[in-house]
């Protein structure tokens, strides 16, 4: 807790005008499905907008006594009026909110009723205005503490200017100014002028244009430049190197944070949280997105001890992350939406590999990543310039080129050649998978071609929603989820299926909730074998449902089970025994499903070694049956690899 946290026995709180609760169930689909499924519906999320906070996820209890601080109130008060409403025992609704209380208050987001940031965060200066000399053009942005302005020098030069909003910021400016003095501009902006204006602390600095990082980094993605991704994030790293190299840390490391210009320079700003590299022992100040912090920090907030100071080490592996978001667009470890259970992850789980992120796998700079993020520090790079140093040497990889074995499938598909056993579903499926791996458009028509032709059914329906999802027809992919479900049995293959069409249907605007409903309860109704285990699985990987809490003790009854839901299973608690029963696990017979589980286990753990064998089989199979056409395009792109919807629905 902070060490400015008032008495709350004796200082009456307020939940400010601007904090908003809203339900879950209330948000937007694309906002809903990044909660993930432990978001349930009766859940509400809390926000304080302009404020140095994230946004809360609270059970709908805490939420209703929250309701009781829209007025000044001592937490004894409010607890008393809440159990009077409720018909419940006020000690034992104390004692069981007053922790989540206390976290709400440490994180500003309720606050001292006489506190002036109880205050709503409103702009204190408009476009054209005059201060300390300066013209201003533009809010950037407004916090409870400071805000930051486009602004001009008189002669025109363009500025942004940070100021106090009260005395409150006075130190912390200061300070920052210092910062930005010292390091002389480069890879930060550098410090023009500073001041007290009104009683109001100020500074203005350069103004650096560009990017975020996160946008460029996006854009090479998209363009499928792996190379000029490296170039960027190497930058990236130079630049935190050199940073580290002054005796200083950032303290605030996310994509916002670090600008990328187009002629390819890249600016650090907010030097807000910059701490000196020797500082030692506890820091109550320490802030930063939980997403961003060490195993360290991570785990001293999740037991509800201060904050120890940050370091270059723990610095390194922030930057390590931001670099590994940049890369593969995704966080190294899964996210969670309670603010706690992300901190369990961070402190317990080591950094996933690019293929079990749907990204292909990049061996060398996943390694440099990997020891960057290391759970214990002492087993990172030495420092930043030699974590840099090693990024730049393994980043330099070839382009990639299509195999000679799938650019020989893909021939055959557009001479028209199909394989002899190819039902009108398979084909569709077939293309769809060439199509993906080449990117091209016409390839994917053809699929959808294939696809009207298959008619209705359980698979047809499976292959139209996939086909229709990577042609972005969101009303196509609708009809099929509706197709899909007129035909959906209560099978563990059913699910499985539903599983797939379920993932990130509300990220594109879907109404899943009819689909959902059937596989939540398909899913209760089922005998708890292994096959429904891993039909349960695979929906809280899509996002779909929350997984069993009882998880670990049904695992723990399966005998067998098979690679794909001992992945699953890995995927999902990050256990090292449940990578290793993966492993172990009886493979199937035919070279299809052989070689698919093979590629699953290179998704679990990004090892070039189960690729190169699913490769050995393919070459075996040939090209000529449907499944070693499949498995042929599939070792093409290992990491986004999946059973054809007809093996699925064979799952009893």
């Amino acid at each position: 807790m902070s060490e400015t946290q008032p008495d709350l026995e004796h200082t009456p709180l307020i939940l400010p005008p601007e904090a908003r609760l809203m339900a879950v169930r209330d948000l937007a689909p694309r906002l809903r499905a990044t909660l993930g499924p432990e978001a349930e519906d009766e859940a509400v999320v809390l926000t304080r907008p302009g404020f140095r906070v994230t946004a809360r996820l609270l059970p709908a209890a805490l939420a209703a006594l929250l309701g009781e601080f829209r007025t000044a109130s001592l937490v004894t008060e409010a607890v008393a009026r809440f159990s009077r409403a409720e018909g419940q025992d006020p000690l034992a609704i104390l004692d069981l909110s007053y922790p989540a209380l206390a976290d709400l208050v440490d994180g500003r987001l309720l606050v001292p009723a006489e506190a002036p940031e109880a205050g709503a965060a409103a702009p204190s200066l408009g476009a054209g205005q005059a201060f300390a000399g300066l013209e201003i053009e533009a809010l950037l942005r407004a916090l409870d503490d400071t805000e930051v302005y486009r602004a001009r020098l008189p002669d025109g030069t363009p500025v942004a200017l940070k100021l106090a909003r009260d005395g409150r910021a006075a130190a912390a400016l200061a300070e920052e100014a210092r910062v930005l003095d010292t390091l002389s501009g480069g890879d930060t902006p550098g410090l023009v002028a500073q001041g007290i204006e009104a009683g109001r602390a100020w500074f203005a600095m350069e103004w650096c244009a560009g990017v975020p990082v996160s946008v460029a980094a996006q854009r090479l993605r998209a363009a499928g430049d792996r190379a000029g991704l490296a170039r960027l994030v190497a930058r990236l790293l130079d630049a935190y190197a050199r940073l580290h190299a002054q005796g200083i840390l950032h303290g605030d490391i996310h994509t916002g944070n670090a600008l990328a210009t187009e002629d390819g320079r890249v600016s650090l700003i907010d030097f807000g949280q910059a701490r000196p590299a020797d500082q030692g022992g506890i820091d109550l100040r320490r802030a930063g997105l939980p997403q961003f912090h060490d195993p360290q920090m991570a785990a001293a907030l999740f037991a509800g001890r201060a904050s120890p100071a940050a370091t270059p080490a723990a610095e390194q592996h922030a930057v390590a992350v931001l670099a590994y978001l940049l890369l593969a667009g995704l966080h190294p470890i899964r996210p969670a939406a309670d603010r706690m259970a992300l901190l369990g992850r961070i402190a317990t789980r080591p950094p996933l590999p690019f293929p079990a992120r749907g990204v292909p796998a990049w061996p060398r700079v996943e390694a440099v990543l990997r020891r960057a993020m290391a759970s214990r520090p002492e087993q990172r790079f030495r420092d930043m310039a030699a974590f840099a140093r090693a990024f730049r040497a393994a980043g330099r990889s070839p382009r990639s080129t299509l195999p000679p074995p799938a650019a020989a499938v893909i021939a055959a598909l557009w001479r028209g050649v199909l394989p002899a056993d190819a039902t009108p579903e398979a084909t569709a499926w077939l293309t769809l998978r060439a199509a993906l791996l080449t990117e091209d458009a016409e390839m994917l028509a053809f699929a959808d071609l294939h696809a009207a032709q298959a008619g209705a059914g359980l698979v047809a329906s499976a292959v139209a929603a996939e086909v229709a999802r990577a042609r972005s027809d969101p009303a196509e992919e609708a009809a099929a989820m509706r197709a899909f479900l007129a035909a959906a049995e209560p099978t563990p293959g059913a699910m499985l299926l539903a599983a797939r069409i379920l993932d990130g249907a509300a990220l594109r605007g879907l109404d899943a909730a009819p689909l959902r409903d059937w596989a939540a309860a398909t899913l209760a109704a089922l005998p708890a074998e292994a096959a429904t285990l891993h039909a349960a699985l695979a929906l809280a990987e899509a996002g779909a449902l929350p997984a069993p809490p009882d998880l670990e003790t049904r695992l723990a009854e399966v005998a067998g089970g098979s690679v794909w839901l001992w992945a699953l299973a890995h995927d999902a608690s990050a256990l090292p025994g449940h990578l290793a029963r993966a492993i172990a696990a009886q493979r199937p017979h035919d070279p299809l499903g052989r070689g698919l589980a093979l590629l699953r286990l290179h998704q679990a753990t990004g090892h070039g070694r189960w690729t190169a064998a699913a490769r050995r089989i393919a070459a075996q199979a040939g090209t000529e049956t449907l499944d070693g056409a499949l498995l042929t395009l599939e070792c093409a792109a290992p990491w986004r690899a999946m059973p054809p919807p007809w093996r699925l629905a064979a799952i009893t």
